[in-house]
């Protein structure tokens, strides 16, 4: 929650939205699962946000907090965190645009461990079984 305080305090007010929702829904993904929970998020996304857009910068927040619901609700493996790394791009851009350099350093972090995990996931289908 203090990132979510954080984009508040910096003045971008869907950043801070959507990351609050996101917050909220990755407690929530811990214990319960379900397609229809994603729906829910991805519209609280979008209701939530979509009206508060003043500018192009505002929509990058609600569609990274979107592409963060689809991964963890519709998708596994490599294709999830391709979803992942898609979000953190457009939370890395909004994050260089209000001038929040630990956000920057966050969403590289989640860059650089999504992208060794794929690695690893495809280098782990071409290893041999052992008998």
């Amino acid at each position: 929650m203090c990132q979510t305080l954080h984009f508040y305090l910096l003045g971008s007010t869907n950043g801070a939205i959507a990351n609050g929702i996101s917050f909220i829904r990755t407690v929530i993904s811990i214990k319960f699962h379900g397609k229809y929970l994603g729906w829910i998020f991805l519209a609280l996304n979008i209701l939530w946000g979509v009206p508060m857009v003043e500018s192009a910068v505002d929509v990058l927040p609600i569609i990274a907090a979107c592409c963060g619901t689809f991964a963890i609700f519709f998708l596994q493996g490599i294709k999830m965190r391709l979803a992942f790394m898609t979000g953190a791009v457009c939370w890395i851009v909004n994050n260089v645009i209000v001038g929040s350099i630990g956000g920057v350093m966050l969403e590289s972090m989640v860059l650089i461990t999504n992208l060794i995990t794929i690695i690893r996931l495809k280098f782990a289908t071409k290893l041999p079984v052992a008998p």
